[in-house]
Parts: structure tokens; sequence; C-alpha cells
């Protein structure tokens, strides 16, 4: 990933700020967000259930704009056979872009990137509040989800009689919140505040989003953390890209 980063640096033409030149941005915004995802995965062992699929897709929509980047400097290439009469060239030059553009139509990359393209136009009248909002929700769902609250006489050989957040015992009639998966009980409103926070059982570390289609985004050099969808971070970066 670095030579990438490097090899791109060198591109004079390659401006991630340049607002004319969308794929560019687009593909540096994807390498910089595959960083960023990989150091994610690195910290916690848990979202290696879903990193393959979540990387082969950021995959996918690199190599969409990079080569509808690459398609776009052909077709606008008006120095490479100017003032020549030789048909070959001229044919080769186009076989090779309908390929290329073809092979883009087919790729499932292809729905990635016009989502981004739609999102240009979506994220106009956004803010970074409608951002946070959109993560913490997104939290709540994947949480709500993965937990169930209940009276704790109700649960039959609970796995714990106390809180471990906070060591209170817990009595017939207090209501309680288990974690699905791994079946520890907490104190409701304890365990939920944690699990926005934490996203992780108190007890085994069992990850609530390791089984979702939500990933942890960490913005370098921030305190901030995102939970988004590929979607939720394509609009984003399209929104960060506007904004600043």
């Amino acid at each position: 990933m670095n030579n990438h980063n490097r090899n791109h640096n060198r591109n004079p033409n390659f401006n991630p700020n340049n607002p004319n030149n969308f794929e560019l941005t687009m593909l540096h915004n994807s390498m910089v967000y595959l960083n960023n995802y990989i150091r994610t995965v690195n910290s916690s062992i848990e979202y290696l259930n879903n990193a393959s699929a979540n990387i082969r897709h950021m995959q996918e929509t690199m190599y969409y704009h990079y080569h509808a980047n690459n398609y776009q400097l052909m077709a606008n290439n008006t120095e490479l056979f100017a003032g020549t009469n030789n048909g070959v060239a001229n044919n080769v030059a186009n076989n090779v872009a309908n390929n290329v553009a073809n092979n883009v139509a087919n790729n499932v990359a292809n729905n990635a990137a016009n989502n981004a393209a739609n999102s240009i136009n979506i994220v106009e009248n956004l803010n970074l509040e409608y951002f946070e909002a959109l993560s913490l929700r997104n939290l709540q769902t994947i949480i709500t989800n993965n937990v169930t609250e209940c009276s704790f006489c109700s649960l039959c050989e609970p796995l714990n009689d106390s809180c471990s957040i906070t060591h209170e015992d817990f009595l017939p009639q207090h209501r309680v919140t288990k974690i699905n998966s791994c079946g520890h009980i907490f104190n409701s409103k304890a365990i939920n505040e944690w699990l926005i926070t934490h996203q992780s059982c108190p007890n085994c570390r069992y990850n609530i989003l390791s089984n979702s289609n939500i990933i942890s985004y960490s913005v370098q050099d921030s305190d901030s953390t995102f939970y988004f969808s590929i979607e939720d971070l394509i609009k984003f970066f399209c929104f960060i890209n506007q904004s600043f």
C-alpha cells in the first residue's frame, strides 16, 4: 500500500483536492480508508470475520476508479494520435478504451461508484452533525440487535448473578440485559452506555460489530470514530471533499 501511495505522489496530475478530478479523488480516499481499516482490523481480531469481504469490496471500488480515470485520460487525450492517419493505432486505442469501459461496467464495483456519484448531490446540504447522528443510530441498532432486555427471574440458568460494570447483585425483579451471543448479563443502562463506547462484552470481549455490515472507522490523527456501512462511508468521503 505504501508503494501505491508513493507512486501517486509522484504523479503530477494527482491532486486529491481537485474537484474536477473525481475519479482520482475517490481512488485516493479509498486507499486512505483501506489503510485505516487495516489498522482497525489489526487492533481487533473479531473484525477478521468480515475483513476479507470488506477489503475485497474496497479493492473493487479502487479498481473501478483507477480504470475509469484511465479511460477518461484516453478519451480526452488529444496529443497521442494528433495529426495521424494511422487507422491501426486509432483502432487499438479505441479497443483498449472500450475494453476498459466494458470491464468496468461488468464489475461489481460499478454499483459502488454509481452510489458515490449520486452521493455528490446528496451530501450538499449535509453537515458533520448528520454523520455523527447517523453513526450513533447505526451503533444503537447493532446494540439493539445483539441484546435482550428482560427480568432476571425470567432467565434460565443465567451465566452470572451480578453486573461486572456496576458490581450489583441481581434480584429476581431486576430488569437486566443479556448479550445474546455470549449470554453475559448486565445492568441495562450500564451495558448500553458501555457498548456505545467499547462495542464488546466486558466479561469475554465478544465484539458486537463482528457479525454486522457496519465498520468502525477511526479518523486518522483524531479521536473521532464513526460506525458506517460502505455506502455511508462513500457519502462521508464526498462530504469531506466538499467541506474541507
